[in-house]
């Protein structure tokens, strides 16, 4: 066989089509020394047409379509039933579906079936080979199939019972993914509506307080109004009193010291007078108070005129000449006690602070006397004790 083969590579030729044929007799065969003696017949040549075909057919390596023709008058868009199972009759179609039903009709690879159905693993990057179509087909109640070495074999229903299990995973699939979204949307809702809420907590929180400083404006002022309102008032009324005290100046009335008259039923020595409110008061004190007897002295006629006089005397000189100095809106300050006595003086510092002081009218003469309370007495200074020596050390004063 081998010789023959290696004959035919070195004596034949090479075809239209790329093959090697051998080498055909001549169209006219030739005689021994003399011409042409006939030509091929018409079988030699169909002989001829046919290889040279099959030799184009095991080239192309072919497929066959049967072709059916929906109706006999070959018009577009018309189906006649009757002709076209006819033509599937006579084909033999029918048979050949029938036996294949009967048969293993669906015959998946390896690869296909592990691409189509190997969700039901529930794994991922499953490898397509027998063992992984085995666990498959061990998952799923199926009977009456068939494993080759590079495919499986199964009958027409079992395709329909894969793709049942598989569209129960997806049914599956679907309400996981559902119960997940949900899950993560209420996640979402819940930090939604914790903003939210806290967005307006805090507006509210804006709201109250530009709310509460609002109030505390108009409340500050509705008060400066009042207060305007109340100043306004007290300016008129000063105004009035002023001008009502226009003609007739007032003069501070002098602080009255209580009278302390006791009837003394025997004579007694006299004690000195006290200069505050911390020593007892003795009738001896008082001039209109009596030393001796049920009768009381009182100072001599004369003396008592004078002392009147001086001060009619000295009430006029400030009425005219102090009055209109002295006046602050209509009001006297409140360092001038006007005209009282020593002792007042005394009682009114005795409880001040050092460095406090007042002024009084003098009694005896036209003019003022400053009283100060210093850290260790209290100092009465007429004006011209004012103008204080500053070479003067300060412990004399």
């Amino acid at each position: 066989t081998f010789t023959i083969n290696l004959l035919l590579f070195f004596t034949a030729t090479i075809s239209r089509t790329g093959t090697l044929t051998p080498n055909q007799r001549a169209k006219v065969q030739e005689s021994h020394g003399k011409g042409p003696s006939r030509k091929i017949s018409v079988g030699a040549q169909f002989r001829h047409s046919l290889s040279v075909l099959m030799e184009k057919m095991y080239a192309a390596e072919p497929h066959f379509i049967r072709c059916i023709k929906p109706n006999i008058q070959k018009e577009p868009n018309v189906l006649e039933t009757e002709t076209v199972l006819n033509q599937l009759r006579y084909n033999g179609l029918m048979e050949t579906l029938r036996i294949r039903r009967d048969g293993f009709a669906w015959r998946p690879s390896f690869h296909d079936f592990v691409g189509r159905f190997g969700i039901i693993l529930l794994m991922s990057n499953v490898e397509p080979n027998r063992e992984s179509c085995l666990r498959i087909l061990d998952k799923v109640p199926l009977t009456d199939w068939y494993c080759g070495k590079s495919r499986l074999f199964f009958k027409y229903w079992h395709q329909d019972q894969m793709a049942q299990c598989v569209l129960k995973l997806n049914k599956a699939s679907i309400v996981f993914q559902k119960c997940y979204k949900s899950i993560i949307c209420r996640r979402k809702y819940r930090d939604m509506l914790q903003e939210l809420k806290e967005q307006k907590r805090l507006q509210d929180l804006q709201e109250q307080r530009a709310r509460e400083e609002e109030e505390h404006r108009a409340r500050e002022e509705e008060e400066q109004r009042a207060r305007e309102e109340e100043e306004q008032r007290a300016l008129k009324r000063l105004q009035e009193e002023i001008n009502h005290r226009i003609s007739t100046p007032p003069v501070p009335a002098p602080r009255k010291r209580p009278s302390n008259i006791r009837p003394c039923s025997m004579p007694q020595p006299p004690v000195p007078r006290p200069r505050s409110r911390i020593l007892e008061l003795s009738p001896f004190d008082n001039p209109k108070v009596s030393v001796g007897g049920t009768s009381c002295t009182s100072i001599e006629g004369d003396e008592r005129e004078t002392k009147k006089m001086q001060r009619r005397k000295t009430l006029v000189w400030f009425k005219e000449t102090q009055a209109s100095k002295v006046l602050s809106d209509g009001t006297f300050p409140l360092w001038l006690h006007g005209m009282i006595s020593r002792r007042d003086t005394e009682n009114l510092l005795s409880d001040k602070e050092p460095g406090d002081f007042l002024i009084r009218i003098s009694q005896t003469r036209a003019g003022y006397i400053l009283s100060y309370k210093s850290l260790l007495r209290i100092l009465f200074l007429s004006p011209r004790d004012w103008m204080v020596d500053r070479g003067r050390p300060s412990s004399e004063w």
